[in-house]
């Protein structure tokens, strides 16, 4: 499966699930099958750091469109120009990217110094402060966002030597994630409800392992590509969510 197709997937389940969100916020199918997308996109964000020839214009373009699209976001989500509570989900990718480069330098400079078992007590703590960054910044998924992405640059690190253990390391991870979600968006709750909280987290999040399915069967191609298509893709997020806000208002209209 190409790079291609994995982004369409993306963006088709991304937009399933803000219309459910937004317009059928009872239907838990449609949020089920939007739980493909976001897994897609980390895995994106590391295969493009693996594969760009400039860095620094790679993470310009995702800091750029995190502001770009921070307007539809809170347009969409909390009907205002502007909420300080939630930032939109670029500034987790920019922000995990960021994080994906300071561990990559540290793993590399540290393994020509032979104090390998140095940079992975290192990077747990560099993980750590930036997860504790979403978290203060309030980005969509939040630390979540940055443990999923940190999660398949590991794994892309495991492959070539151990595909096995790299993908047994993703379904740990992933399952970890999942069985710490109700925790983690409804907090402390009294037991009857949080059973009942429980019981949709888990029928809602069980849909990110279908995007472990996926990414599994990427072939590394990009596929079908264009500058005119790069560009639509990254214009996707806004460009949706605003559609979405201005359906919404008119169908809210009297």
């Amino acid at each position: 499966m190409t790079a291609f197709v994995l982004k369409l997937i993306a963006c088709l389940t991304m937009l399933i699930d803000h219309v459910g969100y937004i317009f059928f916020p009872r239907t838990y199918l449609l949020r089920f099958i939007g739980r493909i997308a976001f897994p897609i996109y980390c895995f994106q964000i590391v295969q493009g750091y693996r594969h760009t020839s400039n860095f620094r214009g790679y993470l310009g373009r995702v800091a750029l469109f995190s502001l770009i699209s921070e307007v539809c976001y809170d347009l969409a989500f909390h009907n205002t120009w502007f909420d300080p509570t939630d930032q939109n989900v670029y500034f987790t990718l920019f922000l995990g990217l960021l994080c994906i480069w300071c561990t990559d330098h540290m793993h590399t400079y540290l393994a020509d110094h032979d104090r390998a078992l140095h940079a992975d007590l290192l990077a747990l703590l560099v993980i750590a402060m930036f997860c504790m960054a979403a978290r203060f910044m309030q980005t969509d998924y939040d630390a979540v966002g940055i443990l999923y992405i940190m999660a398949f640059y590991y794994a892309d690190r495991m492959r070539p030597a151990h595909p096995a253990c790299a993908s047994a390391f993703l379904c740990v991870v992933f399952a970890l994630i999942f069985l710490a979600m109700p925790i983690k968006l409804h907090g402390a709750l009294p037991l009857p409800d949080y059973i009942g909280s429980m019981q949709r987290v888990y029928w809602v999040y069980s849909g990110t392992f279908l995007s472990l399915i996926l990414v599994h069967f990427a072939n590394g191609k990009y596929g079908f590509r264009s500058k005119l298509l790069k560009l639509a893709f990254y214009l996707f997020y806004p460009g949706h969510l605003m559609a979405l806000y201005l359906i919404h208002r008119a169908v809210m209209l009297p």
